[in-house]
């Protein structure tokens, strides 16, 4: 049995299997490889690039949020978070990312604070 796929840390797919006799003909063994395993082996690979594209692109996209929060407040790690803050007010909490956008964790505020940040919201 010949096992053909693409190997990727991003994407998984199913590869494409062969089975050979060992008493076939080296031409008979490559013809059934090229039509059972090569066959789909591009777009195989386009698959994988395209997923590993995506996730350098995240990457690259985190970095560049990151470098933007931390003009304005300072950066520190918080578990299963994008990034905690710590801000120079007093405030700190957390930034996580999820599929349909970002949340944003606040805690240390004031009745006061409450009250501007839900109005800054409200503006958005």
């Amino acid at each position: 049995m010949i096992h053909g796929f693409v190997e990727s840390r991003q994407w998984h797919g199913y590869g494409a299997r062969c089975t050979v006799s060992l008493s076939r003909g080296a031409t008979g063994i490559a013809e059934d490889i090229r039509r059972k395993i090569l066959t789909t082996a591009q777009e195989d690979v386009t698959k994988a690039q395209e997923a590993e594209q995506k996730q350098w692109d995240g990457q690259e996209q985190e970095k560049i949020i990151k470098g933007m929060l931390a003009q304005l407040v300072t950066l520190n790690n918080w578990h299963n978070a994008l990034t905690g803050f710590k801000a120079e007010n007093g405030l700190d909490g957390k930034i996580t990312d999820h599929f349909n956008g970002y949340g944003l964790f606040v805690q240390g505020l004031s009745v006061d604070q409450l009250i501007k940040l839900t109005g800054a919201i409200k503006q958005l």
